[in-house]
């Protein structure tokens, strides 16, 4: 009896093991150039948009594909996040905003956040900006980033006060060298 228990446990255990998992981003179906969430940036109060952007080079494997996520790590939740991707732009400005969503109730402390696009993309060849908008009211640490070293399109953001686009190196000066934990999901 307990040789039948043992079989039937093990052929239990093969079935459970063998079932569809949900899909879990590879490296593989990622855009992104960020590292595990190490810490989240400290800034002033007032309205930012971290992004990445991903040029012709790094979408053209994703050819034929679409975006059909995007995962963020929040530190702490600011006001109102926004998840926005832009076409590729010109220079360091973005170009046209393709999608927008509110995902304050989505949003968790500590936690990444997958996002699952209402439309899905079509992975533009000349590139594509994903981006989050944050809203802080005093000054904390919101979007995670990783230890750095920035990669030249893992650290860009838009400062509303200022209205321009820059690297958070450039903003601080040299003093922080990190990659937004800004993910894209790519799916078929």
């Amino acid at each position: 009896m307990k040789k039948y228990l043992f079989l039937l446990l093990c052929f239990t255990v093969v079935f459970q093991a063998c079932k569809d998992d949900e899909a879990v981003p590879t490296p593989t179906n990622l855009l992104n150039y960020d590292g595990d969430n190490f810490s989240a940036p400290a800034l002033d109060a007032g309205i930012y948009e971290a992004a990445a952007r991903f040029t012709t080079t790094e979408v053209a494997e994703f050819e034929g594909e679409q975006l059909t996520a995007v995962d963020v790590y929040f530190v702490s939740v600011p006001v109102s996040p926004r998840i926005k991707v832009y076409a590729q732009g010109s220079g360091d400005t973005p170009g046209d905003l393709l999608y927008d969503a509110n995902i304050t109730s989505e949003a968790r402390t500590d936690s990444w956040v997958r996002h699952t696009l209402s439309t899905p993309i079509d992975i533009p060849t000349e590139g594509l900006w994903i981006a989050v908008r944050i809203d802080h009211p005093e000054t904390f640490g919101s979007v995670g980033c990783d230890q750095g070293g920035a990669n030249a399109n893992g650290d860009l953001m838009f400062v509303n006060g200022d209205n321009i686009w820059t690297t958070l190196r450039d903003f601080t000066n040299g003093a922080t060298d990190i990659n937004w934990n800004i993910r894209g999901v790519v799916g078929e």
